[in-house]
């Protein structure tokens, strides 16, 4: 599967479990820019752009959990800037 193909299917999970759930009952949408807690994963181009798009879609807030990218340790201020990302 190449990095396209796997946010492709990233993309398509995020929307079938907002589908399965229901957009009214889901508050907001909470993620590391880069997963800390998992061993330092980067994820995929364009895969923040694509999740951005899915909850603006369904009125879904995006909050950056930034506790290990923050202050320059990505070498942004924060790591949601280096994604483009809007939380």
């Amino acid at each position: 599967m190449t990095q396209e193909q796997y946010v492709g299917h990233l993309i398509a999970r995020l929307e079938q479990l907002v589908a399965a759930e229901g957009a009214d009952t889901i508050a907001a949408f909470i993620a590391e820019p880069i997963l800390g807690a998992g061993g330092i994963i980067i994820p995929p181009p364009g895969y923040y752009a694509r999740v951005q798009e899915v909850l603006a879609r369904y009125d879904i807030l995006f909050i950056a959990d930034e506790v290990v990218t923050a202050f320059g340790h990505t070498g942004s201020m924060f790591a949601t800037a280096e994604f483009g990302l809007s939380p």
